[in-house]
């Protein structure tokens, strides 16, 4: 594939509310697990407004797309997940190469 192949082919940007709010709609009692690493461990923070959850099957989201970046380019990425750009940012450089971090508020 040529250079403007693969940018038109990733040229547009996944809306991750989007995402999870499908996978949220269609789980059909399926549990999900986090897919990485937890920063400093936050194990016992639990939200009844249902983040947990939302950041749980983000990251889930975020494994499936390093895995088709890993298939399709032959190339791997780490990954931050967190309720914001700026949380997801600073703990996606926490672990790497080729991991995943997740921050809970």
């Amino acid at each position: 594939e040529t250079k403007s192949e693969m940018s038109t082919k990733f040229s547009s940007k996944p809306n991750f509310s989007t995402l999870v709010s499908s996978k949220l709609a269609s789980k059909d009692n399926h549990s999900y697990n986090v897919v990485g690493h937890i920063y400093k461990n936050e194990i016992e923070n639990i939200c009844a407004c249902g983040c947990r959850e939302r950041l749980v099957i983000g990251s889930n989201i975020a494994s499936e797309i390093r895995a088709r970046i890993r298939e399709e380019l032959g190339m791997t990425c780490c990954a931050g997940v967190g309720h914001n750009k700026l949380l997801a940012k600073l703990v996606g450089s926490t672990h790497k190469p080729d991991q995943q971090t997740i921050v809970f508020p």
